[in-house]
């Protein structure tokens, strides 16, 4: 039986931060959902790409990948 976190937990916490982000940076909001992800003690290590394809007339688009690890504690 997995005791970790589902995806459905992971969806609803990533539609909660982008409903009530605060920041505009995509650094941040990935910074964000890796800290959540995290939170959940069977997770050791998570890898997030967001990218954000409509920002301009001029760009084809933007994009963050963050990898994360837990911190080993001693």
């Amino acid at each position: 039986i997995h005791s970790g976190m589902s995806c459905d937990e992971i969806i609803s916490e990533i539609q909660f931060l982008a409903a009530n982000e605060d920041t505009y940076l995509l650094e941040n909001f990935a910074e964000n959902i890796a800290q959540f992800c995290l939170s959940d003690t069977n997770i050791s290590d998570i890898q997030i790409r967001i990218e954000k394809t409509r920002i301009g007339i001029d760009a084809q688009g933007y994009g963050v990948e963050i990898y994360r690890s837990r911190q080993k504690q001693a």
